[in-house]
């Protein structure tokens, strides 16, 4: 990738650039991160690059997989976390990057500078002023505010951490879906839904899909994101957890009725990060919108990897959760604390199992995810003695 590596000055930059961090003691020609959302970074790219016709095969199989996902960023970054993306510095010299008028209008609002001028043969040029982030990305905070790009960014970059346990969530889901008659024929509803990369992927294999959190900014982006042909069966709003039939029975009732088996999940940890005194509320309610002939999918993440996530994920990603240093990690309990308000939980698989038949649930099976052991993926029900 061609960079600019002449960063003193720039002012503007917003997160439609790519920025690149290096290592110069290990490697002064390699790229080693490279995403829109750097908080300290080496310099910008110029959206120019010399690359195998592989890439397009590469890019290709992320499209597909996760379609929300903006794939080119998505394969520079894995590229460069393996370290083989190399870059040109530009040495100083003008470049300029050619983009739509529609681009072009919010690249002009964002920039600090612009200056009419003309080229050597007369030819009226216009310059704009090489723009430099206004900000670092803030730390993490109140989920209901949560960025859509920060979480993105944070979860989903660079065939992140968490990149096979998507996989193996959406097989046991829809595995779960023909334990209870055929997943073609089931609801699926998303507790705590984020930007949609989970539940989307299901939408093929389940008569509907519905996706329930509680941040507005996830749930608009989401919907924009649903394409025509699905607009009928996918549906994401915004609400409680703890009130999820209601809502369900106000904002999507011609997909929740009564003889509609379904399939409650709640994946990526998202139990994991919700205050602890609703948890309970959760659990419950989830068992009690899925029914005695309903199926609920609970997946965490596996506290027997606590310990390397904390270097590999959290530690990799201060833009999720701020920064933190070591009194912020408990690996008795596997618990995260950050400074920045953001707390987080891992559960060994035998936790995930007393915390289920401690609420009076019924256990349909606990496991591992199988590809890489990162998640739990539990699964549970009503129990046969209760109402």
């Amino acid at each position: 990738m061609v960079v600019e590596d002449e960063v003193a000055g720039m002012v503007g930059l917003n997160t439609s650039f790519l920025f690149y961090g290096t290592r110069p003691m290990d490697s002064a020609e390699r790229v080693f991160q490279c995403s829109s959302n750097l908080a300290i970074y080496s310099g910008v790219g110029c959206g120019m690059y010399r690359c195998s016709p592989l890439i397009f095969q590469e890019l290709e199989f992320l499209q597909k997989r996760m379609p929300f996902k903006d794939t080119m960023e998505d394969q520079l970054q894995s590229w460069a976390s393996t370290g083989r993306l190399l870059f040109l510095s530009s040495r100083g010299r003008s470049w300029f990057c050619v983009e739509s008028d529609q681009s072009a209008e919010y690249t002009q609002s964002s920039m600090v500078k612009i200056v009419e001028s003309s080229d050597d043969v007369g030819l009226p040029i216009r310059l704009s002023g090489i723009p430099k982030k206004s900000q670092r990305a803030t730390d993490g905070g109140d989920w209901a505010e949560f960025d859509v790009g920060k979480w993105r960014n944070a979860v989903f970059s660079a065939h992140s951490y968490h990149h096979n346990l998507y996989d193996d969530t959406t097989e046991f889901i829809i595995k779960c879906g023909n334990q209870i008659g055929g997943s073609e024929k089931a609801l699926v509803i998303e507790v705590g839904s984020g930007t949609g990369e989970a539940l989307i992927p299901l939408a093929e294999h389940f008569r509907y899909a519905v996706g329930v959190d509680f941040n507005p900014n996830f749930v608009e982006f989401s919907n924009s994101q649903v394409t025509e042909d699905l607009k009928s069966k996918v549906r994401f709003i915004t609400g409680d957890a703890c009130e999820l039939g209601d809502l369900l029975a106000r904002e999507a009732p011609e997909m929740s009725g009564k003889d509609v088996p379904k399939v409650v999940t709640c994946v990526g940890n998202t139990i994991g990060i919700m205050p602890d005194e609703i948890k309970k509320d959760v659990y419950m309610e989830a068992a009690r919108v899925a029914g005695k002939n309903g199926i609920v999918v609970m997946v965490y993440w596996n506290g027997n990897k606590f310990g390397d996530a904390v270097q590999h994920f959290y530690h990799a990603n201060p833009q999720l959760c701020g920064e933190f240093d070591g009194s912020a990690i408990d690996l008795s309990s596997c618990t995260l604390s950050c400074p920045s308000g953001y707390t987080t939980h891992w559960t060994r698989p035998e936790e995930a199992r007393a915390i289920i038949e401690g609420y009076g649930l019924q256990v349909v099976s606990v496991e591992e995810s199988p590809t890489d052991k990162v998640g739990v993926l539990a699964a549970f029900r009503l129990a046969d003695s209760r109402d």
